[in-house]
């Protein structure tokens, strides 16, 4: 074969026999596939537990979540040197990823930076914004939508879970349950 040839793509008769390769198939072929692994903590490389909001802290300053053990640990080791109130503020006003002074209120800018960085836990405040019409912005079910499956696609799963909340009771959609029982499945 000539190394300058590009390539052509799939010839017509390929084509043709892939649609019908297709049209036969009686199953799902992404059935069987695996869940995206879940998330690991940053500081201790541990798997997040299944139950994310309640077993991670999540630090928008750097949009990195750490588990609950190590915010633990942070307050157990960091703690015993602090003698009083502003030693105290000093080191547990700083996030224990990045270092940085822990941002007070999370500004949708900052959530917009992460979430065009690739950060699913951002994308999903950002639908969350957008659909109660928080941080400035107007209630608009369809951005939300866009961004809870941008979030879901790229891993979280709370995102599924509020769309099939959205599609159950018809928040700013028209009401679905073959989409919620889709989306509680993708959960």
């Amino acid at each position: 074969m000539n190394a300058s040839a590009s390539y052509q793509g799939p010839t017509s008769e390929q084509k043709a026999k892939a649609i019908a390769a297709a049209k036969m198939r009686t199953e799902d072929p992404l059935k069987n596939w695996p869940k995206p692994p879940r998330e690991d903590c940053p500081l201790c490389l541990l798997p997040f537990p299944h139950e994310e909001h309640e077993q991670q802290v999540y630090f928008s300053c750097c949009g990195s979540a750490i588990c609950g053990g190590c915010n633990i640990h942070q307050f157990i080791v960091t703690g015993k040197s602090v003698s009083n109130k502003d030693e105290f503020h000093k080191v547990f006003d700083k996030c224990p990823f990045c270092r940085l002074e822990i941002v007070k209120k999370t500004t949708f800018e900052n959530q917009m930076k992460l979430a065009n960085a690739g950060r699913h836990r951002a994308m999903y405040n950002i639908a969350g914004y957008y659909l109660n019409g928080k941080k400035g912005l107007q209630k608009d079910s369809n951005e939300a939508l866009k961004w809870y499956h941008l979030a879901m696609d790229a891993g979280n799963p709370d995102s599924a879970m509020a769309l099939a909340v959205m599609f159950m009771i018809g928040q700013g959609v028209r009401q679905d349950y073959n989409k919620t029982v889709y989306y509680f499945q993708k959960a």
